[in-house]
């Protein structure tokens, strides 16, 4: 019996500005890539010190085990050892740092432990860089990040930084379509203040004019929504849009904010970018709860508004959702007296603000009208918010994990659902309630295996439409390997993990397979 709670883990989710390019590619081919993080893989004897698989598209835009690539802190030239608890892979990230062309990927290590024997910062975290090339990824000219790189920023033991990780464009307007790097570090004490939570912004290191990193918190006195909180975990997770004409803005999460009074109501902060200044500003700032003007419901105890985060990929069309539009998942929602049934806030963009706004907000859960299975005690709708689009039809498409959903018997077996975007939102007509059961699915729904917990969306053009997470998956006996289901429509899925043939790596009880997946 699975009885490991998924609870707490980080759920990262990012955005990239599709110009013909794939989303995810490192090799440059135009074929979307998959990056699978397994943070509690081990590395020879050294328990959970996490790795990162690389699987790259053939020629037919499948994900395919030819040149396929497994990354831990032992690859020569990242500089660092494979150690206890580091959870390599925890959050993942990809965007072209250097211009070449070719993707890169940030890969997070949250537990890492900083400094030397007589001054060390256990579980400070950091960042790895890898660059992407005609040949993959490679570890040549791999970056690596700390606090330490924010020129004021102390390293402190327990700060987590790397736990939620994004890339994109936010210093350089544009510039060769240079990605900056946006870290989270949830577990920063801020002015005494335990777990209160910061937020990094590192320039490329590639541009051609300078650029300070940023540090953003709730305690800087920069931020108005509200002071920090001790446990609010600030930037638990992050969502970076990037719509045209290269004018960004960052959601930041923070789950466990209280409200009112309200326990771990949760909240989301937005920054915009400043064309004067040329990075984000607290200029029109936005600080959203469910008890902020118009939004629907309201702020209660344990509701975790924010811990998954989504924004779209853009390309312009009359739909909502297409990269200017934000998904708030909010798993601890109760719906009717469905406690933890959970929901998404969908807080779309204003033309004519030049912002959110709350003025056509919805407030979606397996209660609305139409939805192909009902709203139910524990199901977690909302864990897990990912956009995707088939390109085909220029749909976009709310993509929703729902890992507590009992299939059958099954309890918590898991499942997706995939919600078609409008001119009027997000609609409920000719959705897609997928679950290891479902036809053209893999495997089957057994209890606990948590299918949902993570998503990574994709385009259905130059790649798959969504791959799905589903950690506790026991894979030939082998408890809570994890393994991915990637979703490509009719009966062309896959089913991934690392007992695959061909696949350069071994199941191994509770590596997670999966947990790492990068949202978009």
């Amino acid at each position: 019996m699975k009885t490991r709670l998924l609870a707490f883990l980080p759920l990262l989710t990012l955005s990239g500005l599709v110009t013909g390019a794939a989303a995810q590619d490192f090799n440059g081919d135009q074929r979307t890539d998959l990056v699978v993080g397994v943070p509690h893989e081990d590395v020879g004897a050294v328990a959970n010190a996490g790795a990162v698989n690389v699987y790259y598209a053939d020629p037919s835009g499948h994900i395919s085990t030819a040149g396929a690539q497994v990354w831990d802190q032992s690859v020569p030239g990242l500089g660092e050892l494979a150690e206890a608890g580091d959870q390599f892979g925890a959050a993942v990230a990809w965007g072209d740092m250097n211009g070449d062309g070719y993707d890169d990927l940030a890969i997070g290590v949250p537990y890492e432990d900083t400094g030397n024997r007589y001054f060390g910062k256990p579980d400070a975290g950091l960042v790895h860089v890898l660059f992407g090339s005609l040949g993959g990824l490679t570890a040549g000219g791999a970056l690596r990040y700390t606090e330490a790189n924010y020129w004021s920023a102390e390293v402190e033991a327990g700060d987590c930084f790397g736990f939620s990780l994004a890339m994109g464009d936010v210093f350089d307007q544009g510039y060769q379509g240079l990605a900056d790097l946006v870290v989270g570090a949830p577990f920063e004490d801020i002015d005494g203040v335990i777990d209160a939570g910061a937020v990094f912004t590192f320039p490329s290191p590639f541009a051609p004019s300078s650029w300070y990193p940023q540090m953003w918190s709730q305690g800087n006195g920069l931020l108005s929504g509200s002071p920090p909180g001790a446990y609010d975990r600030f930037g638990w997770t992050l969502a970076l849009a990037e719509y045209s004409p290269f004018l960004p803005w960052l959601a930041i999460g923070i789950p466990f904010e209280d409200v009112n009074g309200r326990a771990d109501a949760g909240a989301v902060q937005i920054l915009y970018y400043d064309t004067a200044l040329k990075a984000l500003n607290t200029g029109g700032q936005q600080f959203w709860t469910q008890d902020s003007s118009g939004i629907l419901d309201t702020a209660e105890v344990g509701d975790n508004f924010g811990y998954s985060l989504a924004t779209g990929y853009w390309l312009y069309d009359s739909s909502y959702f297409n990269g200017r539009d934000l998904a708030v998942g909010v798993p601890g929602e109760d719906v009717g007296s469905a406690a933890d049934a959970g929901a998404v806030s969908m807080i779309y963009y204003a033309e004519a603000y030049g912002r959110l706004d709350w003025y056509a907000n919805q407030f979606v859960s397996q209660a609305m009208s139409g939805m192909p299975d009902p709203a139910e005690a524990g199901d977690a709708f909302g864990t897990a918010v990912a956009q995707a689009r088939e390109l085909s039809g220029f749909t976009d498409l709310l993509v929703v994990g729902i890992p507590g959903e009992g299939i059958g018997s099954a309890s918590a077996a898991g499942a997706v659902i995939l919600l078609h975007a409008g001119s009027t939102g997000i609609r409920t007509a000719n959705s897609s309630f997928l679950h290891q059961d479902s036809t053209g699915l893999l495997d089957a729904a057994e209890a606990n295996d948590r299918f949902g917990t993570t998503l990574y969306g994709g385009i259905y053009f130059d790649g798959f439409l969504a791959a799905v997470g589903v950690p506790l998956e026991d894979v030939n006996g082998i408890s809570d390997a994890g393994a991915v289901q990637v979703l490509y429509g009719g009966s062309s899925n896959e089913f991934w993990h690392q007992d695959v043939a061909g696949a350069p790596d071994a199941c191994e009880a509770a590596d997670d397979f999966g947990l790492g997946l990068p949202p978009g």
